[in-house]
């Protein structure tokens, strides 16, 4: 053992493996010997380690290393800087092209396009965000056979005509203050597809038919009863500014367009009003009823309602009225009543506060297509 100590005290030879198995003191020379130590190592790594310090060959890898292919490691080339290697869409450089197109035609005639596309925007977003939409139908004796039908169709004709997403109530202007209305509570339902409107054009149909129905039906009950006592239009001021606070109980009233039809001829005939008894179809009374309009001061506040009056004309000369009040006398009398209602002066008959339709026919705005 001296011997082979002597020739390698190192253990670089390998003639002398010593190996540490549990704790001990080295002294002497022993310190300066390279050992394998197993001390404190599982049955695993004592193995792996027994095994290399056996082994005494050189440290070097068994395989050889691959030849580098390349002076260079980079792979891809590093672009130009500044240049972002990405191309645009060609999708995109049309539509790019098109408004720069439109932009300069537009400039060309003088016409803003997009100008007009934002402040069209801009105007519907301080707009009411509903509407709400009360019709008063007459079936009163005050108007012909050939009128009643005329109210029929000019009533389904509004609701046909309304946007979408429009809430309506459709009233009588007839004898019976207790007496239903036609349509309590509708809605103009919001129409996204061929078939949503398919299904709508059904109920259009059905309600019209039901509408001709029913104010038929009730024209011919007060055609033979006395019609003195019958519910006037004077009587139904009220009632509408009532209607829509219901209609509005569960919203702010500011996020809402209101507006009103009076389907009717405007005769006022009734014994019982805010103003007293009112005949029209009185000739020698018909002044004392514009002296009355004066006096009219318990009238409803009506100032956010836009009114639109449809006389439901129709060429004939068998009229229950002979002569029937004119319209200058209607208009005359109506405008001291919206007046005393909180319409201003200016409004009457401008078309946007306030319509007189004379000829039977629907407004513009509910004519053109939507």
């Amino acid at each position: 053992m001296g011997r082979c100590f002597c020739s390698g005290p190192n253990g670089g030879k390998g003639l002398l493996i010593p190996i540490r198995v549990q704790e001990c003191d080295l002294q002497g020379l022993l310190p300066q010997v390279i050992y394998v130590d197993l001390v404190g190592v599982t049955e695993h790594e004592a193995r792996a380690r027994l095994l290399a310090g056996v082994y005494r060959g050189r440290a070097k890898p068994r395989t050889k290393p691959v030849f580098p292919p390349s002076p260079r490691s980079v792979v891809n080339r590093p672009a130009f800087p500044g240049k972002t290697g990405r191309s645009i869409p060609v999708k995109w450089l049309v539509v790019i092209a098109a408004i720069v197109a439109v932009t300069i035609v537009a400039l060309y005639f003088r016409k803003p396009l997009i100008g007009n596309l934002l402040s069209s925007s801009n105007s519907t977003a301080g707009r009411p965000s509903s509407r709400l939409v009360l019709i008063f139908s007459d079936t009163t004796r005050s108007l012909s056979e050939p009128e009643i039908k005329k109210v029929s169709s000019l009533t389904a004709d509004i609701i046909d005509s309304l946007p979408e997403k429009t809430q309506y109530a459709v009233y009588t202007v007839q004898r019976y203050v207790s007496q239903p209305p036609l349509f309590p509570s509708g809605f103009v339902p919001e129409l996204k597809t061929l078939s949503d409107r398919s299904v709508y054009d059904n109920q259009k149909a059905t309600r019209r038919t039901k509408i001709e129905h029913d104010i038929d039906e009730l024209y011919s009950n007060s055609k033979y009863k006395d019609a003195s006592d019958r519910t006037c239009i004077l009587n139904l001021l009220p009632f509408i500014q009532e209607r829509f606070a219901r209609m509005t109980a569960s919203g702010d009233p500011s996020n809402h367009e209101f507006e009103v039809y009076f389907v009717s001829d405007m005769v006022e005939n009734c014994d019982d009003t805010a103003l007293g008894r009112i005949r029209m179809d009185d000739v020698h009374m018909r002044d004392l009823i514009l002296s009355y309009a004066e006096k009219y001061s318990d009238g409803p506040n009506l100032s956010n309602v836009r009114i639109t009056v449809i006389i439901p004309s129709t060429f004939e000369s068998n009229h229950p009225f002979d002569p029937k009040p004119s319209t200058n006398f209607l208009k005359a009398f109506w405008r001291k009543i919206f007046f005393r209602c909180g319409l201003k002066e200016e409004w009457f008959w401008d078309q946007k506060h306030i319509d007189w339709i004379s000829n039977g026919e629907l407004p513009d705005r509910l004519r053109q297509p939507s």
